[in-house]
């Protein structure tokens, strides 16, 4: 026992690998299934878009998709201690300033990258809603993306990387299952903003592979998202 928790302070991601550590397919399929309920939310709330959502729709749906999923990571102990679990890594300013320079650049290409897109397949999504006020719009550009920012990486960045890991895949595999799923999430908005999404993910989890902290990556998707639909 405090060989394994050694093992664990010491790194998490080679703890999960250990074969002296074998999981049970039991607990292996209750986590995978536990992942995927966390991670349904954020598909399934895309086809609230498919035909003009009012403002009042889109609130809620987006609000309540992101609760929902971040409240199933709190609900089960499996990915909680996931959410939890102190992740090796030095956070470098080199580090700090390569995730800047590539969320500026990847923001900057988007415009062009989604236009790609929807000329080549036009995305599902159909958005004409204006928000009622001032408050109402500020609430969501703010606290309203500041959840979505957080609930997205803490499941697709952490947990989801962790818990893949944990099923036995190596770290690589883990990271690009992770990275395609937070892509594809942004189904309805076509095919660029998928590829858009799939840029900063590989940004995002090379930062917290090698930094191990989630706050400058949410942060990162906030100020993202924020400049983009202000």
């Amino acid at each position: 026992r405090r060989r394994k928790a050694r093992i664990i302070m010491a790194d998490p991601f080679h703890f999960f690998m250990h074969p002296q550590f074998p999981k049970p397919p039991q607990q292996t399929l209750a986590l995978v299934g536990v992942l995927a309920l966390a991670t349904a939310p954020l598909f399934l709330n895309d086809l609230a878009y498919l035909d003009y959502p009012t403002v009042t729709t889109w609130l809620a749906v987006d609000w309540g998709s992101k609760l929902l999923s971040g409240g199933i990571i709190m609900a089960f102990a499996s990915t909680r201690r996931l959410a939890a679990l102190p992740v090796p890594g030095t956070l470098t300013v080199s580090l700090l300033i390569a995730l800047i320079v590539a969320t500026i650049l990847d923001w900057w290409f988007s415009p062009w990258l989604i236009a790609w897109g929807n000329d080549l397949i036009p995305a599902p999504a159909k958005f004409g809603f204006t928000y009622p006020n001032e408050m109402i719009r500020l609430l969501d550009l703010g606290p309203g993306l500041l959840l979505t920012a957080m609930v997205e990486e803490v499941l697709f960045r952490k947990v989801l990387f962790l818990g893949l890991m944990r099923g036995q895949l190596s770290r690589n595999a883990a990271a690009a299952t992770s990275i395609i799923l937070f892509a594809l999430c942004h189904w309805s908005m076509g095919i660029g903003a998928c590829l858009s999404a799939l840029l900063f993910g590989v940004i995002a989890q090379i930062i917290f592979i090698h930094g191990g902290k989630l706050w400058p990556v949410i942060a990162a998707h906030w100020i993202y998202d924020f400049f983009w639909f202000a």
